[in-house]
């Protein structure tokens, strides 16, 4: 009756996982359970190299050991989970630059930790968790142990909901909770090309229709071509993942769907037309006779899309929540949205509620967590969210008010990432105030012509450069860098100290050495980077002290206890201290 199973985790928290959760946690008794994190858990057994090579699991690995026999009332699983790879490769190895472990080395030793006491270290958590408190119709807390921060808040907000005198109910009972509109088909993927017969792909290939090219998602500028610029009905604006900041979304950063709601104009007929074989075939479509081959498949209702609404981003490492008080945005099923049940309801509010780390913690156990610590923010579970009503409390007109400061806030720093390119990263959580390095290149671009001259003509300079001119460049002398292309020096470039220190750090990613922009003065530049730099450091800092009173007021309206709101804090310090946030992630494009 014993039992070994290599699965994906996601089912211990899936949404629509509520039955196998149920059938599982009856029929069996489980008793131990490995947890991979974002291991490459089956890449193959050879060089480091090789399985760095490998894609990162976007479903977490996981061994479940059980036996065919009812569980006590007092069983406890046993668990370990792979919290953190490099760590636990630095421990394994002794090596401080190791970031993933030898498998069979890493499998002995959580076999070891699981056999052993409960504890975290090392990158390795073990811990028990009582069967009879895995309840079928809710996530398994199966990666925090009792004294674990996030078992407490969830605890804590457990009890605010079952209090009927608390102003505190599921996000569902104020709030509509949907997902964005889906084409069926934003583009030709490999994924729709496998769907087609061999007659309907010869056909697409005799119109020239490639892989990659978009159907019923353009891209920015798009609005400005026909048939789209005659027929702007037709378009709706989508942010991409990476626009949705804290409380703001990047308005440069879009793209277009387009969603016929009404039968659309000849001119957009005829320019869907050479795509009508993959439309027509969309699941949606071809199951219901009442579908238009033109339609979308899941355009949603346009008076909810138009409303104003909360934005998540559906797959993050983080709740990201962008504010969308005009209602000029219509998401794509890369997001999920949340609109209020009434007129004016408070959405600034809503949208720092959700942006905590209070609730983002709650949802790493209640939400559904497909890896490591990934949150899929899909409907199901966002609806069970605890809503604290603003009940007229001056402190959720606070929350409001600095929701806008911070949604302010990140789009001033916004226009700083073309000189600190890490800003791009660094802007989605203004938690983190770590001040990013600056790209000399491209802020001597934007200093006005007069300032500015090319290494061709800079008569502070020396040239002799071959033909073609790239090659790296060696500091063989503090007035002179000579050129090299392998052991053969090729041209060299003389002038002052301070000007060829520039040239060096800009000669490696020139394509034309010619066209380096150099500032004709130095101070000049030095006061340029100056200003910029205090301007960006100015706004990091604002953004974190302004984040951290939202935070100290969500925990007060939850009635958190003040240690434990420091520890919340404390918690989101020490994400925003580990460095960039993941790459934003899409569900499954059709």
């Amino acid at each position: 009756g014993r039992l070994c199973v290599i699965t994906p985790a996601g089912w211990m928290n899936a949404g629509e996982a509520d039955f196998l959760r149920g059938r599982l946690a009856a029929d069996l008794r489980l008793d131990e359970l490995f947890l991979f994190g974002s291991h490459r858990l089956f890449a193959p057994l050879v060089t480091q190299a090789a399985r760095r090579r490998v894609p990162t699991p976007t479903v977490e690995s996981a061994i479940l050991v059980a036996t065919r026999a009812p569980a006590g009332p007092r069983h406890a699983l046993r668990v370990v989970v792979l919290e953190d790879e490099a760590e636990a490769a630095r421990a394994l190895t002794g090596d401080p630059e190791a970031r993933h472990p030898d498998r069979d080395v890493l499998l002995a030793e959580m076999a070891r930790r699981i056999a052993g006491r409960p504890g975290r270290r090392n990158g390795i958590n073990a811990l028990r968790v009582r069967q009879s408190n895995l309840v079928a119709d809710r996530p398994w807390p199966v990666k925090f142990g009792a004294a674990d921060l996030p078992t407490r808040v969830v605890a804590h907000l457990d009890g605010c909901q079952s209090d009927e005198t608390a102003p505190v109910e599921n996000l569902n009972r104020q709030w509509k909770v949907f997902q964005g509109i889906q084409t069926g088909a934003d583009a030709f993927t490999n994924r729709i090309r496998r769907r087609l017969n061999e007659d309907q792909i010869r056909e697409l290939d005799r119109a020239g229709r490639t892989l990659g090219s978009p159907i019923l998602e353009l891209g920015p500028g798009a609005e400005r071509l026909e048939p789209w610029a005659s027929h702007p009905e037709v378009l709706v604006r989508s942010p991409e993942p990476r626009a949705l900041l804290y409380g703001a979304v990047d308005d440069a950063d879009y793209t277009h769907l387009i969603v016929c709601r009404s039968t659309p104009p000849d001119a957009v007929l005829e320019a869907l037309a050479p795509w009508r074989t993959i439309l027509s075939t969309r699941a949606e479509i071809a199951r219901n006779t009442r579908r238009r081959w033109w339609e979308a498949a899941w355009p949603r209702d346009p008076e909810a899309m138009l409303r104003p609404k909360v934005i998540a981003l559906y797959r993050t490492d983080r709740g990201r929540f962008g504010l969308d008080e005009e209602g000029s945005w219509q998401p794509s099923i890369k997001a999920t949205l949340a609109v209020g049940r009434e007129a004016d309801a408070p959405v600034a509010y809503l949208c720092g509620l959700l942006n905590s780390e209070l609730l983002d913690l709650w949802y790493a156990v209640r939400g559904k967590t497909p890896r490591d610590v990934w949150r899929n923010y899909e409907p199901k579970r966002m609806k069970e969210i605890p809503y604290r009503r603003p009940d007229g409390d001056p402190r959720a007109d606070r929350v409001a008010e600095l929701v806008r400061a911070i949604a302010a806030n990140r789009r001033a720093l916004l226009p700083h990432r073309v000189v600190f390119p890490a800003l791009g990263a660094i802007v989605k959580d203004p938690w983190r105030e770590t001040m990013p390095e600056p790209d000399v290149a491209a802020l001597i671009a934007g200093m006005p012509d007069g300032e500015t001259a090319s290494l061709r003509i800079d008569p502070r300079l020396v040239v002799a450069l071959g033909d073609p001119p790239g090659g790296r460049v060696v500091r063989d002398a503090p007035d002179r860098l000579t050129v090299r292309r392998g052991r053969a020096a090729t041209g060299t470039i003389q002038g002052p100290e301070p000007v060829l220190d520039l040239v060096e750090t800009m000669f490696p990613g020139a394509e034309d050495p010619f066209r380096i922009l150099l500032p004709t003065r130095l101070d000049a530049l030095g006061e340029r980077l100056a200003s910029r730099t205090d301007e960006v450091r100015r706004l990091l800092s604002e953004g974190r002290r302004l984040v951290e009173e939202v935070e100290r007021l969500v925990c007060g309206l939850y009635e958190i206890p003040d240690a434990m709101t420091d520890e919340v804090v404390a918690h989101a310090v020490r994400r925003a201290s580990r460095g960039a946030p993941m790459a934003d992630v899409e569900p499954g494009a059709d």
